[in-house]
């Protein structure tokens, strides 16, 4: 299953984003996120995204990150800021 999210992946967004993503890993084993067209994410995200694959860990599910390559894109900028680098698959 693939869920792309768009534009601002935030606090003020994180309860609808949690519920998204929690229902699209509870269908499938394998869950995609798409963030080629994210525009703002913040530490809240992020640690959303942390969870979320601790919680396909222990459920022996997985989740993928599909990222743009430009090392300048929000979403990697935000990793590098945050110090969680290894969010981000070369």
């Amino acid at each position: 299953m693939v869920i792309s999210l768009k534009k601002q992946l935030t606090i003020e967004q994180i309860s609808a984003l949690k519920d998204e993503l929690a229902q699209g890993l509870g269908m499938s084993n394998k869950l995609t996120i798409d963030l080629h067209q994210a525009e703002q994410v913040d530490t809240a995200f992020l640690q959303l995204l942390c969870a979320l694959r601790d919680a396909a860990t222990r459920d022996n599910k997985v989740v993928i990150l599909s990222l743009p390559a430009d090392p300048d894109s929000c979403f990697r900028r935000a990793c590098r800021e945050a110090g969680l680098e290894h969010l981000c698959p070369e």
